[in-house]
């Protein structure tokens, strides 16, 4: 069964969100995940969900919940995560 992994992303440098993205990215497909929405955030019709202009929503799509965690927790990620904060 698939399991998804969601980023509501705030884009505060342009510049440091491009380089965790490139670095991001590659590691996705080594655990069998995609990315199966990116994008921004339009409009919100219910709920409150504080989007500016630079909010991105993206959605990550893997094999299994163990596939997604493999991910998340593995170095080559881990790694990328630096780059955001």
């Amino acid at each position: 069964m698939p399991a998804y992994i969601a980023f509501l992303i705030d884009i505060r440098d342009q510049d440091s969100f491009s380089g965790y993205a490139r670095a991001a990215a590659p590691t996705y497909a080594r655990y069998g995940g995609g990315v199966v929405l990116r994008g921004p955030i339009v409009d919100v019709i219910e709920g409150n969900v504080a989007a500016e202009d630079d909010t991105r929503l993206v959605v990550l799509q893997f094999p299994s919940l163990d596939r997604a965690r493999a991910w998340w927790d593995s170095p080559e990620y881990r790694a990328a995560t630096e780059l955001r904060r």
